[in-house]
């Protein structure tokens, strides 16, 4: 994914995406800029961490090696992200910001996940609107999705993707086990789940 800055602009339009640089426009996929331009992007906390990720280890290499090729604003962006092992973060800005920075990703990541439920409780609600849906199944899908949801809050477990999936200990009781399942709607629901 690419971030294009609007040229010639003391507060310029943003575009996020891929392929050739818009007319007017220049990449401007950095570390600073994804952190600079974070809310213009329309992109979630989660996308963005995970942009300043990818460069901070295409800069720095997969076992950070090239630690010193990375600018103090670089390894600050990359420890208020937390995308850095915690011992180089805590050199970086302290054992004190650490935590806040921390408190912020897991708050963030939440927050992500829940929108993401929301946006699949809309999509199950479409059904229901559309008749395709019982409203029996539409109220099991939400009585299962809030006890997933709970358990999320509690622990930051259990990854709804394995219940979609039902893989990795849902084998029995995942999505494809409910009367509500289609492949159609499972294709629907994980396209949410993987989107940003």
């Amino acid at each position: 994914m690419k971030l294009f800055i609007e040229n010639g602009q003391s507060i310029p339009a943003i575009i996020v995406g891929d392929g050739a640089v818009p007319e007017g426009f220049s990449d401007g996929s950095t570390i600073v800029n994804w952190d600079k331009y974070s809310r213009q992007s329309g992109l979630n906390y989660s996308a963005i961490r995970s942009e300043i990720k990818t460069l901070t280890f295409t800069i720095a290499g997969a076992d950070l090696s090239g630690w010193n090729n990375l600018t103090i604003a670089e390894k600050t962006i990359a420890s208020k992200y937390c995308v850095l092992p915690f011992s180089l973060r805590v050199s970086v800005v302290g054992e004190a910001q650490d935590k806040v920075n921390w408190d912020e990703l897991l708050n963030q990541t939440l927050l992500d996940r829940t929108l993401k439920i929301e946006r699949m409780r809309k999509e199950i609600g479409d059904d229901l609107r559309k008749e395709t849906l019982t409203y029996a199944q539409s109220d099991q899908f939400f009585m299962d999705t809030s006890t997933l949801i709970d358990a999320y809050r509690a622990v930051m477990n259990p990854a709804f993707n394995y219940w979609l999936e039902s893989t990795n200990g849902y084998e029995s009781t995942g999505f494809a086990s409910k009367p509500y399942y289609t492949l159609d709607r499972l294709t629907r629901l994980m396209a949410i789940y993987n989107s940003f």
